[in-house]
């Protein structure tokens, strides 16, 4: 499905698990430094622009096992939400990773916390929230 213009999404409902892809344009110049991630989601996401995609389908989701509508109450057991890099952070965490392992360089084996790498190359707290509230 598409959330808008140059903004895309997958979503994909199995067995009650949710997967979600988004993908979104980075912004600001490649290779500068990145101390804090970019909040990409810039616009509300609108269902009339939603595309189904095809070849996503699981294996077991056949017809022959459709049981008719769950209750709404039903839980689901659990979502996973995968959210992709920017190119620009997905260039800046491979040249990170390589310079971890470099001799000489000035990030060999400097470590980061949790907190840093995600401050790094994470998905914005920003974007983490509209695409849950438009999940809910």
């Amino acid at each position: 499905m598409f959330l808008a213009p140059r903004k895309s999404a997958l979503l994909c409902l199995l067995s009650g698990f949710c997967f979600v892809t988004v993908t979104l344009p980075s912004h600001g110049q490649p290779g500068a430094a990145l101390s804090q991630t970019v909040a990409r989601i810039t616009s509300p996401i609108k269902e009339s622009t939603l595309v189904t995609l095809g070849g996503n389908t699981h294996p077991l989701a056949q017809s022959r096992y459709d049981q008719g509508a769950a209750p709404v109450s039903m839980p689901t057991g659990r979502m996973m939400l995968v959210l992709k890099r920017s190119d620009r952070q997905e260039a800046a965490l491979k040249a990170y990773l390589a310079a971890l392992q470099t001799p000489g360089s000035t990030s060999y084996h400097k470590y980061l916390t949790p907190e840093q790498f995600g401050a790094r190359y994470g998905t914005a707290d920003a974007d983490i929230q509209a695409v849950s509230m438009w999940l809910q």
